[in-house]
């Protein structure tokens, strides 16, 4: 046991692993011992398996309850597996029983901030820092903390007190990388993502990040390279093939399957690459993989190549790329973005059926969408409360109609109050939510997979960003190469979308040209 302690602090984890397996099943051994199930649970879980981890962790907690170290180590084994309400509940228990433990009280922060209560979370950091005056951990995440809150002024006097006690660390420069950019400062992002680099050349995610700043910035030819470095990062999905990846070899010949890797707006995005598969000489043949909701809208995209639903069988493939890596292969600049639109299309007979749910007046019509994924963690910063567009919720010139999907209940009586349409309900699929989009005059959205679906099929799009915008909408401009019909509206102030939303409503009020008016 002491052998496999000294294992541990040397970092020797896999050897200090079998020291705790001797030492629980040498003869003499108590099979009871709960320090030894402790300790042999935190090096399975920095051994990264988890399952062992949790198992030797509820050992100790059965047998000692209170050992506080066990809860908190069963509380981090589960949190590593995902399971944040047992994390929580752990990590509770440990600080209940020590509330003087400065990192039982972390790690409770950390759970927390993970599942949203950043408050709660910051007071748990603040409690630790208080135990541990400049311990650099809790300055980390409570700076990280305060940036997903966007306090970013004070994530970085954080940030920098960190450093002050650890300045090698690349986590802390890669973390401070992501509040610079936050803060909608590149060239600071980029330096900061470089001093990390030089501390960790080969971590991904620092990599990826870095190629994030610089598509912001319109470096492709860097941006597109780094980015590829999102394929080694820990929270990818990991997908196996029996084909062999394509990693800067031409794509053409053979059979070449394409994936879809991340969210819907990505694959909407960035499907307008199958087609240039498709002319290239020799390409051989071309299997599409992706989300089921896209399955029916995608078979409106240039039809030389086999659609498959992601879950269901695929055929033979020589080799597979990501679709998020076409761009890179394309060897795509500001300038050679395949940007013509539309590239896909509803079908006729579904538009058919929305003309007819026009609310048949004068006015314009014109769609809205306020919110993205909540799950994703900077939602909070692209997504407009419904509240704050009360200046175009108030127009009584407009026949508007919510495309916005899982509506939460307060909405849908301030939707009502106003006399908006909700239109969501009738959305089996995108190839729904297309149509819906192709007999309107206008879309205004935050940014959302509808903003380009609406892009993709050629019809005009407001898209509201707020201050610090995704890379793909570059900075500074009101237009996006992507799709030439969108027209982007910029947050003057960090998080005001009421003064946007005035903007936009007066745009409205002008000579707008509103196409394909329907009447």
């Amino acid at each position: 046991y002491a052998f496999g302690v000294a294992l541990y602090r040397a970092g020797r984890h896999r050897d200090a692993a079998d020291q705790f397996h001797y030492a629980l099943n040498c003869e003499t051994a108590r099979k009871d011992w709960a320090e030894c199930h402790n300790a042999l649970s935190a090096t399975l879980r920095e051994c990264r398996q988890f399952g062992d981890a949790i198992r030797h962790a509820r050992r100790a907690v059965d047998i000692s309850p209170k050992l506080a170290s066990a809860h908190n180590n069963l509380g981090l084994a589960l949190l590593e597996s995902n399971d944040e309400p047992g994390a929580l509940a752990a990590l509770e228990t440990a600080v209940r029983l020590r509330t003087d433990d400065p990192e039982a009280l972390n790690n409770l922060g950390v759970v927390l901030a993970r599942t949203g209560r950043l408050p709660a979370a910051e007071k748990q950091f603040r409690r630790a820092l208080a135990l541990r005056p400049g311990w650099s951990d809790a300055h980390l995440n409570l700076a990280n903390a305060l940036r997903q809150a966007e306090q970013l002024e004070s994530a970085m006097d954080h940030y920098s007190a960190a450093l002050d006690s650890a300045p090698d660390d690349f986590r802390i420069h890669g973390s401070m990388a992501l509040a610079w950019q936050n803060l909608d400062q590149p060239d600071n992002a980029i330096a900061a993502y470089q001093r990390a680099l030089a501390l960790a050349p080969e971590n991904p995610e620092l990599r990826k990040g870095l190629g994030i700043v610089q598509l912001l910035r319109g470096d492709f030819r860097d941006g597109w390279r780094n980015y590829e470095q999102r394929l080694q990062c820990r929270d990818f999905p990991r997908r196996e093939f029996s084909s062999r990846p394509c990693t800067g070899e031409p794509l053409d010949g053979g059979v070449l399957l394409v994936h879809a890797e991340q969210g819907f707006g990505d694959t909407l995005q960035f499907c307008r690459y199958l087609p240039l598969l498709a002319d290239r000489s020799g390409a051989g043949s071309i299997v599409f993989e992706c989300q089921r909701p896209l399955v029916d809208l995608m078979r409106s995209l240039d039809g030389r190549h086999t659609l498959v639903a992601r879950g269901d069988p695929l055929p033979h493939v020589d080799k597979h790329v990501a679709l998020m890596s076409l761009p890179l292969h394309f060897n795509t600049d500001q300038d050679t973005i395949p940007a013509g639109t539309p590239y896909l299309a509803a079908t006729p007979e579904k538009i058919a059926e929305w003309h007819d749910r026009l609310k048949g007046t004068a006015m314009p019509n014109v769609g809205l969408v306020w919110s993205g994924n909540p799950l994703r963690q900077d939602d909070h910063m692209r997504s407009c409360p419904l509240e704050a567009l009360s200046p175009v919720l108030k127009r009584r010139d407009l026949n508007l109609y919510s495309l916005q999907m899982d509506t939460v209940r307060a909405d849908s009586v301030r939707l009502e109050q106003h006399g908006v349409t909700d239109w969501s309900q009738h959305f089996a699929d995108f190839s729904d939510t297309a149509a819906a989009v192709c007999v309107l005059d206008l879309v205004i959205t935050v940014d959302t997979a509808t903003a380009h679906l609406a892009g993709a099929l050629g019809k005009p799009v407001w898209v509201m960003l707020g201050k610090a915008a995704d890379w793909r909408y570059l900075r500074g401009r009101n237009d996006c190469p992507w799709y030439p019909g969108m027209t982007l509206y910029r947050q003057h102030r960090r998080g005001d979308w009421t003064e946007l939303a005035h903007r936009v409503s007066d745009r409205l009020a002008g000579d707008i040209p509103f196409q394909n008016k329907s009447r």
